[in-house]
């Protein structure tokens, strides 16, 4: 799964996961993507309120996802909960991946 992050828009958000499968409350400082963020802000920021199906024959063993930022891979994140729906949507819990051979082989590439 491909996570492209537009530009970083710092817009606090709160939200209860445990209403849709999380274990309890979850923020954020903002969404998208600026240099220098730390590996939790890059999971916070791309893992939650996405429109796909995680129930559909195309997720069935998927692991891990990219996070990308202007057509450059920043983070593998590894999948380690799936969760939804809220509000239709479907998130993640996981967590940021360096140093396995394919965190080390995909950062930095293009998306």
């Amino acid at each position: 799964m491909l996570i492209t992050l537009g530009w970083w828009v710092e817009e606090p958000d709160r939200w209860d996961e445990s209403r849709w499968g999380g274990s309890g409350t979850s923020r954020r400082r903002g969404h998208g993507h600026y240099g220098g963020m730390t590996d939790q802000e890059v999971l916070d920021a791309s893992r939650l309120f996405w429109r796909f199906d995680p129930d559909s024959g195309a997720w069935d063993g998927v692991e891990y996802t990219l996070v990308a930022h202007a057509g450059t891979v920043r983070a593998v994140p590894r999948i380690t909960k799936m969760l939804g729906p809220l509000w239709g949507r479907y998130g993640f819990q996981g967590h940021v991946v360096k140093d396995s051979e394919l965190a080390r082989e995909l950062t930095g590439k293009a998306a």
